[in-house]
């Protein structure tokens, strides 16, 4: 039992990861109100990819599992999105109001891990707006002000 306890930190030391975990707040969708959200990430690096982690909550703190927040974007049934970002490459995921039957607002995460200490890689944004007929209005904010994390 020791020698499988000391295999299984040896195997987590070698394959650990630096991660770094900003919040975005207030994120909001609804076909009847055309409110749509987007979080917008980059990676700025020139050579280090970054393994990003979103994850979604409603207002009453209930995980978005296995919903469809848009074409292409789809949480797990842990209320999360992964993928890599290789250097210089960019996505958007969009909560669009087509895919919530009434007004929702919630929050998100977003976890950036790399295989190096100190490496600051992803930059990003959130955006909420209203739709309206003529023109339209909304907020947004720069993830960490808009430096890497």
């Amino acid at each position: 039992m020791k020698k499988l306890l000391v295999t299984a930190a040896l195997l987590a030391a070698s394959s650990q990861s630096f991660a770094t975990t900003k919040h975005v707040h207030n994120w909001k969708a609804g076909s009847s109100q055309n409110w749509h959200s987007a979080i917008i990430l980059t990676n700025v690096c020139n050579k280090d990819n970054t393994d990003v982690v979103v994850k979604f909550w409603d207002s009453t703190g209930a995980v978005l599992s296995n919903r469809t927040l848009s074409a292409g974007n789809v949480t797990n049934s842990e209320g999360e999105m992964t993928f890599t970002l290789e250097p210089h490459q960019s996505t958007h995921i969009q909560i669009s109001a087509a895919n919530f039957s009434k007004f929702t607002y919630g929050s998100a995460s977003v976890s950036s891990y790399y295989a190096e200490s100190g490496v600051e890689c992803l930059t990003g944004s959130h955006h909420s707006y209203y739709y309206a007929s003529v023109g339209g209005h909304g907020l947004s904010y720069l993830l960490n002000g808009g430096e890497p994390f």
